[in-house]
């Protein structure tokens, strides 16, 4: 009887460790992994995403230019379109979590990277090198913000190359010059265009340089057309020669040149004189 006893306690024992074991405490859950890369991120925003990546990856339309802009730091282009092709390529392939956006305004560095084909601008956009951001501001986590970096770095070098040189002539980009026309190492956007009064009275060009903290204008009477712009740099800072024609409705050939800089905020145009040919 003592054994029956002893028999039953520990069968009693047996299963409930036994029932103990199968009960597991309940393991917190993995999130849910959003990972997918900037390319296919950008195909769900920008309807030609798709048909601009299609024309860089056959070769058959790669962008004209890449702008890499770092707030406060570089803006500047490169054109070699092999190099163009490889970045857009790279950051395609960048990975990000896009199942868990960050909403709100962010803080630091705006990095981008914009492709120009002469039609649209398609910019890769970040906030410091830990987000994508995209234009409505909405952030995804940088699955590995260090890839970034080196393209970022990678790219400030080519841009330090491609920077206009003294005594260089500026090839207008979309109507655009661009120079570093505040000598602060980064690149101003400068427009000429001309209006046409005609007969009333004589043409004018007007001038805008436009930048970061900037934005300034000037007219220059009789201006008709843009011959050569010219960077050029002397003990005031950097300046550019502007060679073009001048004149009024009846005649308006005669060859002209003025010098323009930027004094502050001010848009300065003096007249040059064309040395004789």
């Amino acid at each position: 009887m003592r054994f029956v006893r002893s028999f039953v306690a520990l069968l009693a024992v047996v299963l409930l460790v036994g029932c103990s074991a199968g009960k597991s405490e309940p393991q917190p859950q993995p999130q849910e992994s959003g990972s997918t890369t900037m390319g296919e991120l950008l195909s769900t925003r920008l309807a030609s995403w798709n048909e601009f990546n299609e024309g860089v990856r056959s070769g058959e339309q790669i962008p004209q230019s890449l702008e890499l802009y770092v707030s406060d730091t570089v803006d500047g282009y490169v054109y070699d379109k092999d190099v163009i092709a490889s970045f857009w390529n790279q950051l395609s392939q960048l990975r990000v979590d896009a199942k868990h956006p960050v909403e709100g305004e962010g803080e630091g560095s705006r990095i981008s990277f914009s492709f120009d084909s002469g039609k649209e601008v398609i910019t890769y956009g970040f906030r410091t090198t830990e987000y994508a951001e995209l234009h409505d501001k909405t952030r995804y986590a940088m699955e590995d913000p260090s890839a970034l970096q080196k393209l970022v770095e990678e790219l400030r070098k080519l841009v330090a190359q491609e920077m206009p040189q003294e005594g260089s002539e500026l090839q207008p980009q979309n109507g655009a010059y661009f120079w570093d026309a505040t000598g602060d190492g980064m690149l101003e956007h400068m427009w000429i265009d001309v209006t046409n009064n005609g007969d009333e009275a004589p043409s004018v060009m007007n001038v805008r340089v436009f930048g970061e903290g900037l934005d300034t204008s000037a007219i220059i009477d009789g201006g008709y057309s843009v011959n050569s712009v010219t960077l050029n740099k002397d003990d005031q800072g950097p300046y550019v020669v502007l060679d073009y024609d001048s004149g009024d409705y009846y005649s308006h050939d005669t060859p002209s040149r003025c010098v323009i800089r930027v004094v502050g905020d001010e848009l300065r145009v003096e007249d040059a004189s064309v040395p004789e040919s």
